[in-house]
């Protein structure tokens, strides 16, 4: 067989694979469709002026620039799966085996998170909202908790760990593992110093901050080896067994 031909044909072959499409922008589209149109409705019917910080930050962020719109975030995502897509040129072929393995591989990421929370002995959620979660019923905690994932991942891992990463490999010359390295740091740190601390862990703040700190970052390796589809998949059904 030619050389050329093997090559092609071992690069369509990985590009087929599980691994591969599930960090695909239309099945990440497609296999967030389910949250983003979760949280839309629950935004209303649950949990009207119940925002998680994230999905703030990124509308404050479009505010500078004069845009501003309801879900206008959730729009944001969209948009940039779909022009990432077209940018990549990828198939329209969705493998609609992927989805539900995406669902099971994000699950399956949860469990580490769950010990080392308890290892920390914190058993609360990662979304940071304004409000006590405590004090809303259980449609308003599980759309925050479906929200802290789609609006964090985006935030904290898809814009904040790219922007980093930019900076550090074209402007100060790092190798590219370095790049992601620092970058991943670099958006843990941020992410744990920014999140508030629940009131009633106010006497242990500095646990609290590292758990923040180290799930941060395991999102984070989550994000630049497995895609942002299951980073916030992971996320997600976190923060949902957390505000359960």
């Amino acid at each position: 067989m030619p050389k050329e031909a093997a090559t092609t044909r071992s690069s369509s072959a990985r590009g087929d694979s599980y691994l591969e499409q599930s960090k695909k922008p239309l099945h990440i589209l497609v296999f967030l469709i389910p949250a983003i149109a979760f949280y839309a409705i629950g935004s209303i019917v649950f949990a009207s002026g119940v925002m998680p910080a994230a999905e703030q930050t990124i509308g404050a962020i479009f505010g500078v620039f004069g845009v501003v719109g309801m879900h206008l975030p959730s729009l944001a995502l969209i948009a940039f799966l779909i022009i990432h897509h077209l940018i990549r040129r990828d198939s329209w072929k969705l493998s609609v085996p992927a989805l539900p393995m995406m669902l099971v591989e994000s699950a399956a990421w949860v469990v580490p998170l769950l010990v080392l929370s308890r290892a920390l002995e914190f058993g609360g959620p990662l979304a940071d909202a304004a409000v006590d979660p405590a004090s809303i019923g259980l449609g308003a905690r599980l759309t925050l908790g479906v929200g802290a994932g789609l609006f964090e991942e985006t935030l904290y891992r898809l814009v904040l760990i790219t922007l980093i990463h930019l900076l550090a490999v074209d402007v100060v010359g790092l190798k590219d593992m370095a790049g992601w390295v620092v970058s991943i740091l670099a958006s843990s740190v941020i992410f744990a110093m920014v999140h508030r601390v629940p009131g009633d862990l106010a006497a242990d703040a500095t646990m609290v901050r590292v758990f923040y700190f180290a799930a941060a970052s395991f999102f984070g390796v989550l994000f630049a080896t497995r895609g942002l589809g299951i980073a916030v998949g992971a996320h997600v059904i976190y923060d949902i067994a957390a505000l359960a």
